[in-house]
């Protein structure tokens, strides 16, 4: 038979290793969703001419805001 204390040991590795698993998966998910909120607020302000130089109001732009690999993902979803 097994030591008791070495099994409950494995168990509540197991159980940790869960909790780390469902931890960055939770994590990945939210970055995920700020990510194409980010893209989305991008695309509704195109539509919108939110992102042309309207002088001193343009100033900032929505396209600034993001991150360049979401920049990619903008011009793609722009282009079709």
């Amino acid at each position: 038979e097994a030591d008791p204390e070495a099994a409950l040991l494995a168990e509540m590795a197991a159980v940790r290793d869960a909790m780390e698993a469902r931890q960055r998966r939770e994590k990945k998910k939210s970055r995920e969703a700020k990510r194409k909120a980010r893209v989305r607020a991008a695309q509704l302000g195109l539509g919108q001419g939110a992102l042309e130089d309207n002088g001193p109001e343009g100033l900032f732009s929505l396209a600034s805001a993001l991150k360049a690999s979401d920049s990619a993902a903008l011009n793609k979803a722009h282009l079709s």
